[in-house]
């Protein structure tokens, strides 16, 4: 029943009784004007009184469920929760405009402070949190993630060009793309003129043989001819000048459509044939983001589902029990684009005279027309699984027409099976955004953002009250600063590592006011996590939500959702402090939460920084590590993992090096939990330092293992122990210590080269550094010769400075010794794997150390093709030898004629004959 509830503070409210106990002592309230919050209460501590008749005419419930309409927030934790909860103040008057009521019976508002009339999402977005909906809706523009495709199987175009393995992952957006273009060509069927000087680093379309265009970026231009990199199919090829044609801002609204891939078998027992539809699997990827995958034939019924790419948008859901299927927004057109070619395709296929389990049949009902499997058969009745629906029917048997194994019927499956949802019921008919994932055995999860349950995952609130270090990146005023808690770096770290990987790729552009984006600083030239403010290009108009910098953008792209669901690293906050606050900045200080309760956070910041640049550096003594570089970007910018079993145990080298710089250490706020990794002194009263694991807290004590021994010890003092000693599987930011003032090294053009070297090679590592990026010495494992030596002698010789052959023989050994790594080792096994064996019986290619060559072809500064004309005189005869033997297919007037025998050869010329 429902009543009047008084406490004893005399406030009033209406009230509805849940339960009361037997002896009428304890009793549960839901107060309805207060949002439902339910309170428990001792009877004789309050007052109830019966509604009296007047009461019956106030609406039945003065608190509305209401939810902002243009925000979207990719994660929500009890840490973004805290710094939402204050632009939200109780008691506080806004002005609310009722927009819609959405499925689950939520008021969608817009809301506005009420004396300055600010609109509350502009304020929660200036602080870098969240997104605006609409832009957060079109993720038919996200871009693949090679990291959500480990597990998925789907249906893909095949690409083999140059010995690398390309794949397309959706052949219906494929062919839409195409179609587009050709339609785009044909509406305009005049080139426009266009500016060579003007072309370099711009996109386009071009073509090869002026029959299929694609979209290309313009890598450089020569006086012959324009080298393209076809990225939608992955041919780097070069063109003439009136074989590219501008292209257009809806051309280029799609991400690339192409993934660079390796086979995980080293033999197929088919051959690869572009615009047919292969069964793709993804095993693995390796750091390079290069996947390896599993080729199929494509012969059965297209149960895979289309690509999951993290953050999609839901316009169609069907609940089958445990399992939900859904629609993504952008296949609403493909599915009516597949009926409408059905119905071209009815009364001419027929209906088969014996239906089998496993047919792929389509039927019509009210209008259109749609693909399914048999799944059972009766007398005159056939259960049927439809394809794009995902829910199942029964239907006539004469009304099934046969599709068999025309290209519509093997099209991918356009619904995504995944596991059922709470509220999954609800949610049929409404748009919405969900976080898709795939589990480890290729099971498909939806969260959709609007039900996620609030968890915690770095607490980081309660670390900032605990106190901790954090980094001051933006100083504005006293009451606008932004700060970036030390606990956070490695968010950092993972964020700036895939925007550098983003960028080897065509990633559409974005440009809508509150859009989440990669953003390219105009000063800096580094790529920034930001929020869109402005779209006027002249002015600041990007935040970066990482660093609370407002800059200028040179470039706004869509980010993929891994880095979307990270929340922003830099928190706005007011600073009370007893020193200027502009001496702090860009500098590690201790830093305490005072207060969460005011629209930015207040915090209190101590004078006593760490400057780990200056201070830490000149006093800490050398570290060496054997590493092997994993990324190359330049010489300031590089990554690098530590090799095992090349220099010796590594957890030996810890515990020596850790008694050089402990004293520079930072030492816990707070005892740490059990499994944190830190420098410990023990009760073994030798006074060293070991990295140790915590394995029991205690009031007086701490116990922890020593990893160099194993030997379970007390901890007399613990110290936080630096990231590049806590997982031998890390990868590490470095830069390079020396100045680089060869020509030659610095040379841009040679960067291929360079970075190829430099990954191939393991090296000995000395820093003086124990913070990213750490400033390092690289000398060669083998032979101790210095990187910068080493690139100076190979890049020598690859400027043909090779006249005195006793030089090249001194320098024989050095390129000898270059070792591949197993990755390296791998990805070249498998760019061969086409290429047949040589027999025992034939004699191999002998190359000398020493030739000259004419560079014939140039496709990248990795890959060319040269020609000796001392090789070619010494093997005219095998060469010709071999082709009289061999069976190959050529192409005659555009026609293949098929397998014909070689008659007749010489170096340049080949005669045939039809087989």
């Amino acid at each position: 029943m429902y009543v009047i509830y008084q406490i004893q503070s005399n406030s009033i409210y209406r009230a509805k009784i849940i339960e009361m106990d037997s002896k009428i002592e304890k009793i549960k309230l839901q107060l309805i004007d207060e949002g439902d919050i339910v309170v428990n209460e001792y009877v004789d501590k309050i007052l109830l009184y019966n509604f009296v008749e007047s009461d019956c005419n106030v609406p039945g419930q003065l608190v509305i469920d209401c939810s902002l309409s243009d925000m979207w927030f990719p994660v929500i934790n009890i840490d973004i929760t805290l710094m939402l909860q204050p632009h939200f103040k109780i008691g506080q008057l806004y002005k609310v405009l009722l927009l819609k009521t959405n499925e689950s019976g939520t008021q969608v508002v817009q809301m506005f402070h009420k004396d300055t009339n600010v609109d509350v999402s502009n304020t929660i977005l200036q602080s870098g949190i969240g997104q605006r909906l609409n832009s957060a809706m079109k993720t038919d523009e996200n871009p693949y993630e090679e990291n959500l495709l480990i597990g998925q199987s789907f249906v893909a175009y095949v690409y083999n060009y140059h010995l690398k393995l390309r794949i397309q992952p959706e052949p219906n957006t494929v062919d839409e793309l195409e179609e587009e273009i050709v339609k785009h060509i044909n509406e305009n069927p005049d080139s426009e003129s266009m500016d060579i000087n003007c072309l370099e680093n711009t996109y386009c379309l071009a073509t090869v043989d002026n029959d299929q265009w694609y979209r290309a970026y313009i890598k450089n231009i020569n006086e012959e001819s324009i080298i393209v990199n076809m990225f939608d199919i992955g041919l780097l090829t070069d063109v003439l000048l009136n074989q590219i044609r501008p292209i257009t801002t809806n051309l280029m609204r799609r991400p690339q459509l192409c993934l660079n891939c390796y086979l995980e078998s080293k033999d197929l027992d088919f051959k690869i044939t572009e615009k047919i539809l292969y069964n793709i699997t993804v095993k693995s990827i390796d750091p390079n983001g290069v996947l390896c995958i599993n080729i199929k034939e494509h012969y059965s019924a297209p149960f895979s589902s289309p690509i999951v790419r993290g953050i999609e948008k839901i316009s169609f859901l069907h609940v089958d029990d445990d399992l939900t299927y859904l629609q993504r927004s952008q296949d609403i057109s493909k599915v009516a684009k597949i009926s409408e070619n059905l119905s071209k395709l009815s009364g001419k296929l027929g209906s088969k005279a014996s239906i089998a389990p496993g047919d792929i049949n389509m039927f019509e009902s009210h209008g259109k027309y749609y693909r399914c499997v048999v799944k059972s058969i009766y007398s005159k009745i056939a259960v049927v699984h439809c394809i794009d629906f995902g829910y199942e029917k029964l239907i006539k048997k004469k009304k099934l027409q046969c599709l068999g194994l025309i290209k519509i019927a093997l099209l991918p499956a356009l619904v995504i099976t995944a596991k059922t949802f709470p509220m999954a019921f609800n949610m049929s008919r409404t748009m919405f955004l969900a976080n898709m994932h795939v589990d480890s055995d290729g099971t498909r999860y939806a969260s959709p953002s609007k039900i996620t349950l609030v968890q915690s995952q770095n607490k980081l609130m309660e670390t900032l009250e605990n106190g901790c270090l954090v980094r001051v990146t933006c100083i504005n005023s006293d009451s606008d600063c932004w700060i970036v808690p030390h606990l956070l770096n490695d968010k950092l770290k993972i964020i700036s590592d895939v925007l550098v990987k983003m960028q080897s790729k065509m990633i559409p552009a974005v440009t809508e006011i509150g859009s989440l984006c990669a953003a390219l600083h105009s000063i800096t030239k580094k790529w920034h996590r930001a929020l869109i403010l402005d779209i006027d290009g002249s002015a600041k108009n990007v935040l970066s939500i990482d660093s609370g910098e407002h800059f200028k953008s040179l470039k706004t792209t869509k980010l993929v959702s891994e880095i979307q669901k990270i929340p922003n690293c830099a928190l706005r906050c007011q600073v009370v402090s007893n020193v200027d606050i502009n001496t702090l900045l860009n500098k590690y200080v201790e830093c305490k939460l005072i207060s969460c309760t005011q629209s930015l956070l207040v915090v209190k910041l101590f004078e006593n920084y760490i400057d780990n640049e200056s201070i830490i550096t000149s006093t800490v003594s050398t570290m060496e590590w054997c590493i092997t570089i994993s990324r190359f970007e330049s010489y300031d910018e590089f990554y690098v993992n530590k090799a095992k079993d090349e220099c010796g145990s590594n957890n030996e080298n810890v515990d020596i090096q850790l008694n050089y710089i402990a004293n520079n250490l930072d030492d816990f706020l707070r005892p740490p939990p059990i499994g944190t990794l830190v420098a410990a002194l023990t009760d073994k009263n030798d006074g060293l330092w070991y990295k140790a694991e915590v394995l029991m807290p205690n009031k007086t004590y701490l116990l922890v293992r020593i990893f160099s021994d194993g030997d379970v010890c007390k901890a007399i003092r613990i110290k936080v122990l630096p990231s590049i000693f806590c997982d031998e599987k890390l990868y590490f930011r470095c830069c390079l210590d020396q100045e680089i003032v060869d020509a030659n090294i610095s040379d841009p053009l040679n960067y291929d080269v360079i970075s190829e070297m430099m990954m191939k090679y393991k090296w000995k590592m000395t820093t003086t550094s124990i913070t990213e990026p750490y400033r390092v010495t690289l000398i060669s494992h083998l032979d101790g010769v210095h990187c910068l030596d080493l690139l100076d002698t190979i890049l020598t010789i690859d400027h043909h400075d090779i006249s005195d052959s006793s030089k090249m023989s001194e320098n024989g050994p050095i390129l000898r010794n270059i070792v591949l790594d197993d990755h390296s080792k791998s990805n070249l096994e498998n760019q061969l794997n086409n290429i047949p064996e040589k027999k025992n019986n034939e004699n191999n290619l002998i190359i000398p150390e020493v030739e000259i060559v004419v560079v014939k072809y140039i496709e990248t500064f990795q890959y060319f093709y040269v020609q000796s004309e001392s090789l070619a005189m010494l093997y005219t005869s095998r060469i010709s030898e071999d082709l009289d033997l061999s069976i190959i297919e050529l192409h005659l007037n555009s026609c293949m004629v098929g397998s014909i025998v070689v008659t007749y050869s010489i170096l340049l010329t080949v005669g045939v004959e039809p087989k």
